[in-house]
């Protein structure tokens, strides 16, 4: 029952935050990234550990190209995952 519960106040969060996002400027954006020697594996290829942390910028930055911080979300109830 916890787990069902649970599930659901995700489920709430993420509508919720899909809501919000009507509202903003900026629904996509780019970035460049400068992949480094340590993120490659030996194929000349990023390996797939460095994918979160590539998403996470492009989150950031796109939260900032709209005026937000992770602070003003984090204070309103909002946590991203």
């Amino acid at each position: 029952m916890l787990r069902a519960s649970r599930h659901e106040d995700v489920l709430s969060e993420r509508l919720t935050m899909e809501t919000d996002v009507k509202h903003c400027n900026v629904t996509a954006c780019e970035i460049s990234i400068r992949v480094r020697y340590s993120e490659v594996d030996r194929q000349n290829a990023v390996h797939h550990r460095q994918y979160i942390v590539y998403f996470e910028l492009g989150r950031t930055e796109l939260l900032r190209q709209n005026g937000y911080a992770y602070k003003d979300l984090e204070d309103n109830g909002i946590t991203l995952v």
